[in-house]
């Protein structure tokens, strides 16, 4: 009905409109059950709960609606509700690589035993730097190296004899000398029982001490005596190598068999081929350079050398992990490579400064992430995308040129499964879809909030419940049903005083 004053135009009560106090069925919104669920947006909770159970890939989901329509927490009540498990979780831990350092090694392991493993493989590094040496030395192994080396001593002797025997029969001797490091083996003619040198023997045949005919036959035998012994010294030095490479093989053979022994629990609690890899690199490690008690002043720790950097462990093993990044720099997605500063402040890195992200943490699981404050962070976008797109988690990437100077290292890339979950709006979705040729392949799943809702008896009491929900948890007061004057469209009105 217009107004007859002025015709044409509408009357206040035509273009106001008041709800109704008399439809609701309580005093105050104390008296109201507060609403668990976000008011209406059936349509938006469907596309939400689709893309949170489908396991086909590309079905990233991209919440689409204005600020204030309860996007992020419908998102964080249907994945609360859903409870969805797996049993595909994973540790992941990062070793060195002995072949190549600046790779670290990427270990894979069952959920929730990193730690475990991580003790044993300390355990290993621990005998090795001050047991193995000690375990070497001890009974019977001891005697069977002594056997060993007084076996090689008689095989030298049998060979030095002939010529020693051949020696003694015609007036000489062998003599060992001593020139500076070198010890030397020189043939002496024998006088009284006693080896002199040829210069002392031609001094005493001039004092008439010796008769000539003496020196005469020295000189004209120590030329075959001395080919002799060259052929004697070649053959016994042989034996020697051979002596000193059998203890060395059989000393190699004893400790990888006591390494084999304490790592056999090891390779069966975890039987997995980088696991195998990185025991047999130790042990040959340890071979090679720790078979001698480890020197004081050598600042290598083997406990480091040997450790293991857990990336993620999976605690709950059967419960997908949700992630909520509120700060989704590129560093908080993928993670980073901690350098360490050396002797001058030259950066030194290696496998135990790398430290999972975000992706690494939702590994089987959903990370949720408001789009704008991704697309605010440089170089975060375009690494969330290659990481979806290639299923591989670099977390230092190459083209990263900026984060080059102090990295040293590249770890091993690790394949992630991850269902994202994209809160934004309406323009920046549009804006997303031209300027990305793969967000619509990545993003498939659609959820679009209403920003409208349905005025009737029963919306009404459930905005009720959504005030006692917002007074309870938001520490507001209390509101009641009286109406407020004509020029206030609310229905509900803040009730000062004892509700609260």
């Amino acid at each position: 009905m217009s107004n007859p004053n002025h015709p044409g135009r509408l009357t206040v009560d035509q273009v106001h409109w008041q709800c109704d106090p008399q439809i609701f069925d309580f005093e105050t919104t104390q008296q109201v059950d507060p609403a668990i669920e976000v008011l209406g947006q059936e349509t938006a909770r469907t596309a939400i709960e689709f893309g949170v159970q489908c396991r086909a890939p590309g079905q990233n989901v991209y919440v689409r609606g204005a600020s204030g329509t309860g996007r992020m927490r419908m998102v964080a009540q249907r994945l609360d509700r859903l409870q969805l498990t797996t049993q595909q979780k994973q540790d992941y831990c990062y070793v060195h690589n002995f072949s190549r350092p600046h790779q670290p090694r990427l270990l894979r392991l069952p959920a929730g035993t990193a730690r475990r493993f991580r003790r044993k493989l300390g355990e290993v590094a621990e005998f090795v730097s001050g047991g193995l040496a000690k375990a070497l030395d001890s009974e019977p192994l001891r005697s069977e190296r002594v056997a060993m080396q007084q076996a090689i001593q008689s095989e030298v002797e049998a060979l030095s004899k002939p010529l020693e025997d051949a020696l003694a029969a015609s007036g000489m001797a062998l003599v060992s000398m001593q020139n500076g490091p070198v010890a030397q083996t020189a043939i002496f003619p024998v006088v009284d029982g006693q080896p002199v040198p040829p210069q002392q023997l031609q001094a005493m045949v001039s004092q008439g001490k010796v008769p000539p005919k003496q020196l005469a036959s020295f000189e004209k035998s120590l030329p075959d005596f001395s080919q002799q012994m060259l052929e004697t010294r070649q053959r016994v030095s042989q034996k020697i190598r051979e002596g000193s490479l059998a203890i060395r093989q059989w000393t190699e053979t004893a400790a990888t068999e006591l390494l084999s022994a304490l790592t056999e629990s090891i390779r069966s609690d975890y039987p997995v081929a980088a696991v195998n890899t990185f025991i047999d690199e130790m042990i040959a490690d340890a071979i090679e350079f720790r078979l001698q008690p480890q020197d004081p002043e050598d600042d290598l720790d083997l406990a480091e050398l040997y450790g293991v950097n857990i990336v993620l462990t999976q605690e709950e093993r059967d419960k997908r992990p949700v992630v909520m990044e509120r700060s989704p720099s590129l560093i908080n997605l993928l993670g980073t490579v901690e350098p360490k500063w050396g002797p001058g402040g030259a950066a030194i890195a290696d496998y135990r400064g790398i430290n999972g992200g975000a992706l690494l943490r939702a590994d089987h699981g959903y990370l949720v992430l408001e789009v704008q404050d991704l697309l605010n962070e440089p170089g975060a976008w375009r690494a969330l995308m290659k990481t979806l797109r290639n299923g591989q988690l670099e977390i230092v990437p190459p083209e990263i040129g900026w984060m080059r100077p102090h990295i040293v290292v590249q770890p091993e890339p690790i394949s992630v499964q991850v269902r994202v979950i994209l809160i934004g709006d309406l323009k920046t979705y549009y804006a997303l879809d031209q300027a990305d040729p793969d967000f619509r392949e990545l993003f498939k799943v659609l959820a679009d909030f209403d920003s409208e809702l349905i005025r009737n008896h029963d919306s009404a009491n459930q905005y009720a419940s959504v005030v006692s929900y917002l007074s309870l948890h938001e520490g507001c007061h209390t509101f009641t049903n009286r109406p407020l004057p004509r020029w206030s469209n609310m229905a509900l009105v803040w009730l000062p005083g004892k509700e609260s």
